[in-house]
């Protein structure tokens, strides 16, 4: 009702969790808030206490869902976390739905400085999560005016990597998701008409494995 959405929205845990973030150089930062004061790239980021517990309603959404989608959102602060979940983690390992990773348009500074497309998927891959089915990407070019604006915040281009994605066999998706206006964000219709794609497919590929199959004899 606060965010006035339909559907339903789940915490991934309700347990008191605080993120202990490492950066590459070492220094470990606490706290979500803090992590981009410090600058540099993050290199791994945990959950403390380390196990907690999720909702049922949580794993029974997660294996029932026909698309599960990561992204798009700060990646060591917001796609990760719940996936350090073991509940989480458990269950998206075990789903038949598909999951799609959503790929950030820019970097953020103090957190993803100079990561590309891939690396983020490797990031999430390296925390535990799932490899996705398909990574979904912006390929609409930024003018100059938001390059330059976010330049000035130390953020630049999420780079695509297709070779990257090509050597791992992970399919990308590119798009021209880029949302009008000053900001660098994805465009929310365009976004949801090509996750809405995916999971009909999704959905007919669930029922085409599951439908019966009429067997004959030989007379």
């Amino acid at each position: 009702e606060l965010l006035d959405l339909s559907g339903a929205v789940y915490p991934a845990t309700t347990e008191p969790v605080t993120l202990e973030v490492t950066k590459r150089d070492g220094r470990v930062v606490r706290g979500e808030s803090a992590v981009r004061e410090v600058e540099g790239p993050v290199r791994s980021v945990a959950l403390v206490p380390s196990d907690p517990t999720t909702l049922p309603e949580v794993e029974l959404a997660i294996l029932e869902a026909d698309l599960i989608v990561l992204g798009p959102g700060s990646l060591f602060t917001s796609t990760i976390p719940p996936l350090l979940v073991p509940g989480v983690r458990e269950a998206l390992a075990r789903a038949s739905g598909l999951v799609v990773y959503v790929a950030n348009i820019m970097t953020e500074a103090g957190e993803t400085d100079g990561l590309d497309a891939f690396d983020h998927v490797q990031a999430v891959l390296e925390h535990g999560g799932r490899r996705p089915d398909v990574v979904i990407v912006n390929d609409a070019v930024l003018d100059e005016h938001r390059l330059a604006r976010y330049a000035a915040e130390r953020a630049e281009p999420v780079r695509l990597a297709l070779a990257r994605f090509a050597e791992a066999g992970i399919p990308v998706h590119g798009l021209p998701l880029l949302r009008e206006g000053d900001l660098a964000q994805h465009d929310s219709a365009r976004l949801a008409q090509a996750l809405v794609r995916l999971a009909k497919e999704s959905r007919a590929r669930v029922r085409a494995e599951h439908r019966p199959t009429a067997l004959g004899a030989n007379a």
